[in-house]
């Protein structure tokens, strides 16, 4: 029986030596939760590192327990509570290592689009959306309807702050909390307009509020704008759901010829029901 107990102790000792003399540190909890045990150098799972944790920490304790006198029990425990300790810590690093991997799998089948529609357009407009909320929105302003004279061109960036989460039963929760411009910058060529264009940039909520604007453009701008508008919009979605496009900012350049863009995004459920199993 004490070779059953000692094999254990020698082979955490030579396999797991931080665990064996610090315990359970930042660095032996992540390893349990990547599933490469205490020490991922050494080759083991962590069902493997816990079941040779628990001989030698716990199982060895009770072939020792015969002993210790029964009124000297404080001297057993001393021993075995430090032990006990370290295995609870042990096993709950490898179940919330567990947890995160079976959330990412389900967050592997969520899905955030972006797109944006163009209601109006001019020679040099470019508009991207990323699916992590930033945008860039990229327009040239013409001094005549042919587009031969351009004035400037200017670039809006800034960012939607959304995001998603896992519920029960495979539900999903999405939210919108925001929309940020960030900043406008703006070049201007040597044509000289009779007057100057304009850019509005507004948030679709109910009461359509202005970000920013800007009536009279001219000359180089460089603006550090960082304005948030809070959203709040919110919803849950089923296996296999997804919304329908959310529009979460318009921008509107008003010259001669104009650009005006609607920004969207969508959010999907992708997941699907459990199949029967026998």
């Amino acid at each position: 029986m004490a070779e059953e107990y000692c094999s254990p102790c020698i082979k955490l000792q030579e396999e797991s030596a931080e665990f064996y003399e610090n315990g359970v540190t930042d660095a032996v909890c992540n390893s349990l939760g990547d599933n490469t045990g205490f020490n991922p150098e050494s080759g083991n799972n962590t069902c493997d590192d816990l079941k040779t944790a628990n001989d030698c920490l716990i199982l060895g304790n009770i072939e020792e327990l015969p002993a210790y006198d029964v009124c000297k029990w404080k001297e057993f425990m001393e021993q075995f509570l430090p032990n006990q300790y370290n295995m609870n810590e042990a096993i709950i690093c490898a179940i919330c290592g567990l947890w995160n991997s079976l959330q990412n799998m389900l967050l592997m089948n969520l899905a955030i689009n972006a797109k944006y529609e163009i209601r109006q357009e001019t020679r040099g407009l470019s508009v991207s959306v990323a699916r992590n909320g930033d945008w860039v929105f990229r327009y040239s302003d013409w001094n005549n309807l042919e587009e031969t004279e351009k004035v400037g061109d200017g670039v809006v960036t800034g960012k939607a702050d959304f995001c998603m989460s896992v519920g029960e039963n495979k539900q999903i929760s999405w939210h919108i909390r925001s929309v940020t411009v960030s900043t406008f910058t703006y070049t201007a060529t040597s044509v000289v307009p009779a007057s100057r264009p304009s850019i509005t940039i507004r948030v679709p909520n109910s009461s359509g509020e202005v970000i920013y604007q800007r009536e009279s453009v001219q000359g180089n701008i460089s603006e550090a704008i960082n304005r948030t508008v809070d959203l709040n919009l919110s919803g849950t979605l089923g296996t296999g759901q997804s919304t329908d496009w959310i529009q979460f900012l318009s921008i509107y350049n008003d010259w001669v010829v104009d650009d005006e863009t609607n920004l969207y995004v969508q959010f999907q459920n992708n997941n699907v029901d459990n199949v029967p199993t026998c």
